[in-house]
């Protein structure tokens, strides 16, 4: 076998493993985006409310600091 051959060879597999392991991982991502979408809809978000915007909540209140009001709320807001 030339090396020529091998190299092709080795190409052609390398491009069968990439294109596989990428097949793989957008199938995983992609059911977790959709069970994510879903726990976030039907658990944390509020009447109204997208996906897209109850996350974006939920992220800033992750973010918040200790012993700030979840809601975001300053001290003295009545509502």
């Amino acid at each position: 076998m030339s090396f020529e051959t091998w190299k092709r060879t080795n190409e052609k597999i390398e491009k069968k493993v990439v294109d596989g392991y990428r097949k793989i991982e957008d199938s995983v991502a992609g059911g977790f985006e959709k069970v994510s979408d879903g726990f976030v809809e039907r658990l944390f978000a509020r009447e109204g409310e997208s996906v897209g915007q109850a996350k974006a909540r939920l992220a800033g209140q992750a973010a918040a600091p200790r012993g700030a009001d979840p809601a975001g709320k300053e001290p003295g807001d009545a509502l």
